[in-house]
Order: C-alpha cells, then structure tokens, then sequence
C-alpha cells in the first residue's frame, strides 16, 4: 500500500505528519501484539509512535517546497512468540506551502423538506464549501459526515450532493446532520455546518441547492 501526503515547509519538530489508519490492521487478533518500524532512505527526519508520524528534524524540517521525502512503516503482528507481516505502507511526503485558511460554508445551518416516502439513492440536496487558500492542493475540498453509520443520508465526498442511504420510512420527523469539509493541506484544516433534515409525509419537498 502507498500514500502521497503533504507537510508544510518548515514544519516544527513534533509536528505530527501522518495517523497509520486503523484500517490497517483491523483483521489482527485483539490478543496480538502489534509492532511498527520505519524503513526508508529519509526514515532519519521523522519519529514513530506506535502508528503516529512526527517530524523529527530539529529544530524543523529543511527541504525546500517541492521537495519529497520517502520512508515505509512496516506493520507486523506478533502472537505465541510468531511474527507474521500484516502491511507494508510507503508513503510519498511532499514539502507545500503552509495551508493558512480554513474551508467555510456559506451557511453555517441549513435545513431541507424531504419526503418520507422517497426511494434510497434520492438526492437530497447538495453542501457547497470553498478554501481563500491559493495553491489547489490546500483548497482541494473532501466531504464527510459525522457518525456516517448511525445517518439514513450519505454524502459524496467529491461534490458535496446528499442522498438518502435508506428508505426514510423509519425516520424521525426531524434528524440533524453534521457535514465536514476538510482540505488536503498542511496543516489539514477543516469546518462543519448543521444540516436539518425535516420528513415529510406529504410530497412536496423542498430540496437544497
């Protein structure tokens, strides 16, 4: 598996890089023991932690923007004595220009009328965020919801456009929504905003633009 990532240039010592996702290693035994080590030619600027990545060049990092560096985590597991490789992640770090502006939504509630009755994959309506940052990489938006799992509703992380995951046969009168727009800058940097969905049993709906 590989990433590519941003720091930004001149990232203090301690600044922390990367979060190894969990996803990893979800199919290790929980009785396990789960090691991490880092390989690679610039392994020598960055410190791990358990699977937390900091720069550790003191007094900050030096190479210029545009510059990389390369390094690997190597994941294993070890139970009764046996070592058994669960991944291997390569990650490709890029020097940016710092990220300096948070996204912002144009509204920060927003409520919609949604039919009760509508069929799964109906969109909704769609949440629209922008970046003041310059360069494409810092104002390069990605869409989420808080606690996806427990919501009828799902969001495209690219467009912002939300449609109903399941029947909303079932649902409350009125549920709240949280929508997170995060960059890909570094710092990473990100806002949310309260959608009111309001269920309807009449047709009528008024959707979001």
């Amino acid at each position: 598996m590989s990433d590519t990532i941003r720091v930004f240039y001149g990232a203090p010592r301690g600044y922390v890089v990367y979060v190894v996702p969990h996803q990893m290693f979800d199919d290790v035994s929980q009785s396990s023991l789960t090691q991490y080590a880092m390989t690679g030619p610039d392994r020598a600027f960055f410190l791990l932690s358990d699977n937390v990545i900091k720069v550790d060049e003191y007094p900050r990092l030096s190479k210029r923007i545009g510059a990389t560096y390369s390094i690997s985590v190597q994941i294993t597991s070890i139970v009764n004595a046996e070592t058994d490789l669960v991944a291997m992640l390569d990650l490709l770090i890029i020097v940016s220009e710092k990220n300096r502006h948070a996204p912002q939504f144009t509204s920060g509630t927003t409520k919609v009328e949604v039919f009760r009755y509508s069929a799964a994959g109906r969109r909704i309506g769609q949440i629209k965020a922008r970046d003041a940052d310059v360069e494409p990489y810092n104002k390069q938006l990605t869409y989420s919801l808080d606690k996806p799992y427990l919501m009828p509703v799902s969001v495209d992380a690219n467009t912002g456009v939300i449609t109903a995951k399941d029947s909303l046969r079932e649902a409350a009168s009125m549920f709240q929504v949280e929508v997170i727009a995060a960059d890909a800058g570094s710092p990473q940097m990100s806002a949310s905003v309260n959608l009111t969905l309001l269920v309807r049993d009449i047709s009528g709906e008024k959707v979001l633009d």
